[in-house]
């Protein structure tokens, strides 16, 4: 097991108005939890985004829904979703008690009108 946490960016910031999939993250040997840090610079119209994390199916796609965020991001800023087993409280935008699992994908699903300009950094938690 590593013994140090581990953080990178996702998605670099630029402008969007579509759902964004982004390519499976894989392997997961040594983290349990995450911090997903969505940042919002830029919102046009009514535009949100609801994000969340897919796991594998039974096909082995990545379809199964691991966490989807209980509220659509409606406006801009620094928004923190925690992801760690048994996890609760705290002052992120969320926090669920789930794990990350070996293999998982980010997706987000956009509503509204216009566009957003954000960016995804993921911190590994062990």
């Amino acid at each position: 097991m590593s013994n140090a946490n581990s953080s990178f960016q996702l998605l670099a910031s630029v402008l969007r108005s579509v759902n964004t999939t982004q390519l499976p993250q894989t392997p997961n040997h040594s983290w349990r939890g995450m911090m997903i840090v969505v940042d919002v610079t830029v919102r046009g119209g009514t535009h949100t985004i609801t994000p969340g994390i897919r796991v594998k199916d039974e096909n082995g796609d990545f379809n199964g829904v691991l966490w989807d965020a209980a509220a659509a991001i409606a406006a801009t800023g620094e928004f923190v979703y925690v992801l760690y087993p048994g996890a609760s409280g705290g002052n992120a935008t969320e926090v669920d008690g789930v794990p990350v699992p070996l293999e998982w994908q980010y997706s987000d699903t956009h509503g509204g009108t216009a566009d957003m300009t954000y960016s995804i950094r993921i911190h590994y938690i062990q």
